[in-house]
């Protein structure tokens, strides 16, 4: 069965760990969040890349880019409330997007900022976490 994660936009500058992850893309099933479109996608455009590299960059990892609904934008407001002296919405809101749509399909979050998904209900881990988890013959 095929784990579920999300990845975050500074995932991307980890090119040994997009390698890894396309050569073990039968065990993972790779989602980004919009916003993680957005943000990876004008990081593409300042380090000389274009567009369509970006494309075939998530092409080759077969990651989806699924919407973000009402219901995710509700939970959103939910756990910026709830966390709001922790984590300011204005200095957060894309994590609590992120982490709102990763709990809404259920999938793991992979990231370098952990402390800023500290409120969600589903694993967040580095990608070296990750690797370490996945090394094995069996994983959670």
């Amino acid at each position: 069965m095929q784990k579920r994660i999300m990845l975050d936009s500074m995932i991307f500058r980890n090119r040994p760990f997009l390698s890894w992850l396309r050569v073990n893309l039968e065990r993972f099933r790779i989602y980004i969040s919009p916003i993680v479109h957005a943000e990876t996608a004008l990081w593409y455009l300042y380090i000389g890349l274009d567009l369509e590299d970006l494309t075939s960059d998530l092409r080759a990892l077969r990651a989806e880019i699924p919407p973000i609904t009402r219901e995710i934008t509700e939970k959103v407001a939910e756990r910026a409330f709830t966390n709001r002296r922790a984590l300011p919405f204005r200095h957060h809101a894309r994590d609590y997007l992120i982490g709102a749509q990763a709990e809404h399909l259920g999938t793991w979050i992979v990231t370098y900022n952990k402390r800023h998904f500290a409120w969600v209900n589903v694993p967040v881990l580095t990608p070296e976490e990750l690797i370490k988890r996945f090394r094995g013959p069996s994983a959670d």
